[in-house]
């Protein structure tokens, strides 16, 4: 077994990252959803997703301490984040693809998140207690329930929880689990790695893109690739140098110099696409931008 104190600081510093992953896993999750971000929301819904990465860490650090019932089968089977990411890995074991299509395991979240700060009765005489606090409270984020930004049902209809399939909601999840492969032991943490997560998570803003995009190692910098093609070859490495800390030589930089089209640029950048979001972002799409302060 690993020496705690390294095990502690392998952890800290891994967690970070581990916790942006996840953030960008709930961001695309939300982005595959109806009703996706408008103009004018982007900081509520950054704000928002950083309080369910942070509310996943705490529920986890609460499980592992015996702090949350988890001998109740009651506990486990309707709420459990331990016990849903469980669930989730065996459905992905089945049928990865049919996960795109299912929707329970966000409903749990929030029923967990909804009996933390309210209280819940689940039967068996198990009785969660009204814990209230900001964290859990529903009423600081109500668009993660479907609800307006003000609170208020959307104009088109009652409230209904986004649709965020199982599928994000297991990519969100295995960040939180595993590190480097092993399973993260969430009860040998000390409560200072929330504030680890936190710090990890900050320094980011939701933005909405204006046209073909891509997100570049190593710092997660989304470069407008229009934008990059209306300038000469050589300012083209410039400004990926100067804008997204990125380092481009030889058959990169030839072809980046040489490309035509967005397209072309996201086939030349490819090896230097973040492993957090690899896919191109296309018009319309939200996505995590690093502030200058970040960088």
């Amino acid at each position: 077994m690993p020496d705690p104190t390294t095990y502690d600081k392998a952890v800290s510093r891994a967690l970070r990252g581990q916790a942006l992953s996840s953030l960008h896993a709930l961001l695309l999750g939300l982005q595959g959803a109806p009703r996706p971000v408008h103009a004018g929301q982007e900081g509520l819904v950054y704000a928002g997703l950083v309080t369910v990465v942070l509310r996943m860490v705490f529920v986890l650090f609460a499980e592992a301490r015996g702090l949350l019932p988890l001998s109740s089968a009651a506990y486990r089977e309707r709420l459990s984040l331990t016990h849903l990411h469980a669930r989730l890995q065996r459905d992905a074991a089945r049928d990865r693809a049919a996960m795109d299509g299912r929707f329970d395991a966000w409903t749990q979240l929030i029923a967990l998140f909804r009996a933390l700060h309210d209280g819940a009765s689940l039967g068996d005489d198990l009785v969660l207690p009204a814990r209230a606090g900001a964290l859990f409270d529903p009423a600081t984020y109500p668009f993660l329930e479907g609800r307006s930004l003000h609170g208020a049902a959307p104009p088109d209809g009652p409230a209904r929880l986004p649709r965020i399939s199982d599928a994000a909601v297991a990519r969100a999840l295995d960040p939180l689990f595993f590190l480097d492969g092993e399973p993260i032991r969430h009860g040998d943490l000390d409560v200072e790695h929330l504030g680890t997560v936190y710090e990890g998570l900050m320094g980011f803003e939701v933005q909405i893109a204006r046209g073909l995009s891509l997100t570049l190692k190593p710092d997660d910098v989304v470069v407008d690739l229009a934008d990059l093609g209306s300038l000469g070859g050589a300012a083209r490495i410039e400004r990926l140098a100067s804008a997204a800390g990125l380092d481009v030589t030889g058959k990169v930089a030839r072809a980046v110099e040489a490309a035509t089209t967005p397209e072309a640029l996201v086939a030349a950048l490819a090896s230097k696409a973040s492993p957090r979001r690899r896919e191109p972002i296309g018009a319309g799409e939200v996505f995590l931008q690093p502030g200058e302060d970040r960088r």
